[in-house]
């Protein structure tokens, strides 16, 4: 299913700590904000949820590709996906990465259960686009080659 929704975009610069100066070396970074409100955008319990984020000249900035399982999900619950990517040097092991210097894109989808157990996105769901260029991290990280990495989480407790 392909429906086009509004976002709202805002730019924030990230902090290092309480009394330091904020990094600003960098073009701000991007958080959008899709709010669904009342849509349902019911989906099988188990498949493949697919997010655009496009520029205003309508050129594709970022393709989110999430695969989900949903199919222990009882009715009336709600849980949340998180996706982040990172660009990793090639070398690095197959676990989550120790340092947040390589992340550039986070989505965080939220999901609900009807009372028939129908699974659908609930409410809204946000995207961060870190502004790092790929070739300015490469060159301030000694050349080694890299890759962007995906890594999903959900809650670490019940997943229910």
């Amino acid at each position: 299913m392909h429906s086009p929704r509004p976002l709202f975009g805002f730019d924030f610069v990230l902090f290092a700590g309480r009394e330091q100066k904020p990094h600003v070396e960098r073009a701000s970074d991007k958080l959008a904000h899709v709010i669904l409100g009342n849509a349902e955008y019911f989906l099988p319990k188990k498949g493949a949820v697919q997010v655009t984020l496009f520029n205003p000249s309508e050129t594709v900035v970022k393709m989110f590709v999430l695969n989900y399982d949903l199919s222990t999900m009882p009715p009336m619950c709600h849980t949340f996906m998180r996706q982040k990517i990172y660009y990793l040097p090639v070398c690095s092991p197959e676990d989550s990465p120790g340092s947040q210097k390589w992340l550039r894109f986070i989505i965080h989808l939220k999901f609900a259960s009807s009372k028939t157990g129908k699974i659908f996105l609930y409410k809204d769901f946000k995207m961060v686009v870190l502004n790092k260029s790929n070739d300015d991290a490469a060159s301030e990280f000694n050349q080694e080659p890299r890759e962007l990495r995906s890594f999903v989480s959900n809650p670490t407790f019940s997943s229910f």
